[in-house]
């Protein structure tokens, strides 16, 4: 139960959008929407050429990078590579990545890097135009506002994300695991907050 736990709590962390600190009249604004991702990963395990076993994962992230050469979303290591899969080493592994922003634009992405031990997936895409959000580089204290845009269950649509407010509780000692109080569910993995 703990090492769960501790795995909702990192995405819960996974990263905080610049002005995230308690500051009047914060909120999320259009361009967060913009940057979200909804993610859907449909994964085929091969071998002798039989396919042996299909996933459909969703879930949630958030476009980090874009410029003229590329486009880069984060979200969950187990969101591109779902622990359920039965591989071994004569296995053949086979995703298709795809992308919906709330605008109901879709582009494919491919596996830039994945670090597990963090559970964090980059995930890249050609060219998309769409704006990002930049990673927050000042930490937030206890009792901070936080926001987060998720599909929890795949509930997600055009000009629809589920959005949430919630709080920052801590660190939990001795741990790199901070804790927030955003509900979550299957879909909202990768999140940002």
């Amino acid at each position: 139960m703990r090492k769960r736990w501790n795995i909702f709590s990192f995405f819960m962390l996974l990263f905080c959008l610049v002005g995230c600190k308690n500051i009047p009249g914060n909120s999320i604004n259009l361009n967060d929407y913009d940057s979200f991702v909804h993610l859907e990963i449909s994964t085929s395990v091969t071998s002798d050429g039989e396919i042996w076993e299909n996933s459909l994962g969703l879930g949630s992230g958030a476009i980090i990078k874009s410029d003229l050469n590329s486009t880069l979303v984060l979200t969950a290591a187990h969101v591109c590579v779902p622990q359920s899969l039965d591989v071994n080493s004569e296995s053949n592994v086979m995703s298709l990545i795809t992308a919906t922003t709330w605008h109901d634009e879709m582009f494919f992405l491919t596996i830039a890097g994945i670090d597990m031990v963090n559970d964090l997936c980059m995930l890249e895409a050609d060219f998309t135009g769409l704006p990002y959000v930049r990673i927050s580089r000042i930490l937030p204290v206890p009792g901070d506002d936080v926001y987060n845009l998720a599909a929890p269950y795949g509930i997600f649509g055009n000009k629809f994300i589920l959005s949430f407010k919630g709080t920052y509780s801590g660190k939990i000692i001795d741990d790199n695991e901070q804790v927030y109080t955003i509900p979550a569910a299957p879909g909202s993995s990768g999140s940002p907050v």
